[in-house]
């Protein structure tokens, strides 16, 4: 018995002396492991600290856990949120939130039923969704045990779970009261052969089989049919509005237009049919009559991906020419906003490989003619044609994979590519036929076919650059045509000029360039007489009909200035200057239409610095208000219209 108590007394003794107190450690000094206070710290007058160690042992492992369940029941403790009105007295309506909130006290969930048999179907199906409104307060889960050693990851689980969550629908809201199918195709009707020189899908047959209800219309069908109708009214209101008046009604039309816009995440979401994609093409057809062209290229890449949705599930067997039709109209919104923008189309190689619609379709009235013409041209067909070259320019020569090619490998593609362009323009009637010359100042062209002149020169731009030189020169002819097409215009409408404007205003940067570039050079007085006309027209335009162009008028005076002035024997000193820094902004690597639909909507980062160095250089001092470029009038803004984003309550 003597010898355990000596033994127990040295591991004792043995225990103190291994652990001696922090004081006598630090010293390094001997320590006896007295307690509360050794000899030596005795000795000195201070505390005496131990410090415990930690020894294998019986539950030591299970510790950890112990604390954590512990600190857990604390926490769930401070956290436990008591029925307060703070988290559910948000809702639609006072009415609705107090009787949704006494629905979810009253009717606790079942989670034992739910956990002992997962597959049965719930005896009470969930409220409508016209039933469910406000916040709703979750109930706790008394039932569900979590094991104590996951604790420390659901540590936030309590909250979570009583936290208060909107479980209704996304709302769609009207923004204008809503008008019968009648009335909308009454105002229609009387704009509708003028819409459809632009958009040639927008025939009035064919918008009235769009709005009538069907018996077999599911629940998209009838939003898409309602969200077509509301489209259509703010085209309409767009083409039939006096140009004087345009400023004043242009509201009726955002209203009718956001009313439209609310439904476009169903019809993208849910949308199986044509109805879907040919909503969101028609709703991109009314942006393009505004100031911002991501929007519509927003838009227009909506249908597309709608469209691609449905050509998945469906046979083309099944689908007649108005599936063309609709496709190709589609395919020119979507290749023209990614020229215009500068960004690849969303179109696909496969995509564009479709058949093209038929020609003369005889349900289809779709042809621009000359009084001294027997027949007209299907406008449908023919930009159906040149919509597959510009996607051809793009993949060939723009995009990011060409950049690999050398430029003996891009020459010969831009020379195939310019004898399918000519021969694309040989197959329009001779008197439609783009030239570089000026028409008979007598004679107007219908407004598709002066689209497709744009186009067509716009492309032929784009590939002269590519053909063995980098000289502008060649380009010029094109940009002059298209300057020139301006005067040949049948109407005045205030939208269809800002629709076309774009191609005007990157000829006139296109001429400053090469005057600026050879000012001595054999076009230089044509281009001159040429950017004179522009800034004669614009400035007739806007005081005739009463509409605003922004900045245009001043900026066009300017450019014409400048372009005397580098032309001028008599140069001052400051204009070599300016030629320079005019040739390094303007050059055959400009991207002239992007940088042109930059000045006439939302700028790009890199165009923002290029116009504003160009007023610089052209002494316009010009500042930017907001994010839109100085061609850009108030009333064409989507901003000013509230056509923004914000939390709902």
């Amino acid at each position: 018995m003597g010898s355990r108590a000596e033994a127990t007394s040295s591991f004792g003794a043995q225990a103190r002396v291994n652990s001696a107190c922090l004081a006598c450690k630090k010293r390094k000094a001997k320590c006896d492991g007295q307690v509360p206070s050794c000899q030596e710290c005795g000795k000195r007058g201070i505390e005496c600290i131990y410090s415990q160690r930690r020894f294998r042992g019986p539950g030591k492992t299970k510790e950890y856990t112990h604390r954590l369940e512990q600190r857990l029941k604390r926490l769930e403790g401070a956290l436990q949120v008591d029925d307060s009105p703070t988290i559910e007295q948000v809702a639609v309506s006072k009415d609705n939130s107090e009787s949704s909130r006494a629905s979810v006290r009253d009717t606790p969930l079942d989670t034992s039923t739910a956990r002992d048999q997962p597959d049965q179907i719930p005896k009470s199906l969930p409220p409508k969704p016209a039933e469910i409104t406000g916040l709703r307060k979750l109930p706790d889960f008394p039932g569900l045990p979590v094991p104590g050693r996951y604790m420390s990851t659901f540590k936030l689980s309590s909250t979570v779970i009583n936290m208060g969550v909107r479980s209704d629908t996304f709302n769609m809201v009207q923004f204008i009261p809503r008008l019968s199918d009648s009335m909308v195709l009454h105002s229609f009707r009387g704009v509708a052969q003028d819409i459809c020189e632009l958009y040639p899908l927008l025939q009035l047959s064919h918008m009235e089989e769009l709005v009538k209800p069907q018996p077999l219309d599911d629940a998209v069908d009838k939003v898409a049919r309602q969200t077509i109708s509301d489209a259509l009214l703010a085209i309409g209101i767009q083409w039939k509005t006096a140009n004087s008046s345009f400023a004043e009604l242009s509201h009726l039309a955002w209203g009718s237009f956001k009313s439209a816009v609310s439904t476009s995440p169903m019809l993208l979401f849910q949308g199986t049919s044509m109805l879907a994609y040919e909503a969101l093409a028609i709703m991109a057809m009314y942006m393009q009559g505004s100031a911002d062209m991501r929007i519509a290229s927003h838009l227009s890449s909506f249908a597309v991906r709608a469209y691609q949705m449905f050509d998945a599930v469906h046979s083309r067997e099944d689908l007649g020419e108005h599936y063309l039709r609709l496709f190709w109209t589609l395919a020119s919104i979507d290749i023209d906003m990614s020229f215009r923008i500068g960004i690849p189309p969303a179109l696909s190689m496969d995509d564009i490989s479709k058949d093209l619609p038929g020609e003369h379709p005889s349900e289809h009235n779709e042809t621009s003619s000359t009084p001294d013409m027997e027949h007209g041209i299907d406008v449908m067909r023919h930009r159906a044609v040149l919509s597959k070259i510009q996607f051809e320019v793009y993949q060939q020569l723009l995009s990011s994979q060409s950049k690999r090619c050398s430029s003996h490998e891009l020459s010969l593609r831009a020379e195939k590519l310019e004898q399918k362009l000519d021969v694309w323009s040989e197959s329009l009637p001779w008197a439609f036929q783009p030239r570089d010359e000026s028409f008979n100042s007598e004679e107007t062209l219908p407004t598709p076919v002066i689209v497709l002149h744009c186009i067509f020169h716009d492309l032929k731009i784009k590939l002269q650059p590519l053909l063995g030189t980098h000289s502008l020169e060649k380009c010029a002819a094109s940009g002059r045509a298209i300057i020139r097409l301006m005067e040949r215009i049948p109407t005045q409408q205030y939208t269809v000029i800002w629709r076309l404007l774009v191609y005007p205003a990157s000829a006139m940067l296109l001429l400053l360039a090469v005057i600026n570039n050879d000012p001595s050079g054999p076009s230089a007085q044509n281009n001159l007489e040429t950017l004179r006309k522009l800034s004669s027209w614009v400035t007739s335009f806007v005081n005739a009909e009463q509409c605003d162009l922004g900045m245009m008028p001043e900026w066009c005076n300017r450019f014409v200035g400048v372009a005397e002035a580098i032309m001028s024997a008599e140069l001052s000193t400051q204009y070599p200057i300016v030629q320079e820094r005019l040739g390094q902004l303007l050059s055959h690597q400009t991207g002239f239409l992007r940088l042109a639909q930059s000045f006439m909507g939302k700028m790009t980062g890199s165009d923002s610095v290029y116009i504003q160095e160009l007023s610089e250089v052209l002494g316009m001092h010009w500042a930017p208000e907001d994010e839109f470029g100085p061609f850009v009038p108030n009333v064409l803004k989507p901003k000013t219209h509230n056509f923004l984003f914000t939390f709902g309550a």
